[in-house]
């Protein structure tokens, strides 16, 4: 069965173990707004909201409003942690560049 927006929402948020009120500070509205997001079958949040939301929720947008998206896909999850990479510090983007390329990948493994 697809998952509405409402439903995906509800469903990252407890995963990550996260309030209403907590959602509704990440993405500047309150507790009430994301609680309609979740509930109301018409609730459509602006583009800056969604994508508010997305990145609260460490998931694409796509993953949020594409109703036949069960599963995120490995993609998505890329386009979601690239996303959030373009918003570090130089520093931090450099710390995370030295620790990805010291892991060993799939191909070392074997």
């Amino acid at each position: 069965m697809n998952k509405t927006f409402g439903q995906k929402i509800k469903e990252k948020r407890k995963e990550l173990k996260m309030t209403l009120e907590e959602l509704g500070e990440k993405i500047s509205s309150t507790k009430a707004y994301v609680w309609e997001l979740e509930n109301k079958s018409n609730a459509r949040p602006s583009a800056d909201k969604l994508l508010k939301i997305a990145d609260a929720l460490s998931v694409s947008p796509e993953f949020l409003i594409n109703d036949d998206l069960e599963e995120q896909d490995e993609n998505l999850e890329d386009v979601a942690f690239f996303r959030k990479f373009k918003k570090l510090s130089k520093n931090d983007k450099e710390v995370l560049k030295r620790f990805a390329t010291s892991m060993p990948t799939k191909d070392d493994k074997q």
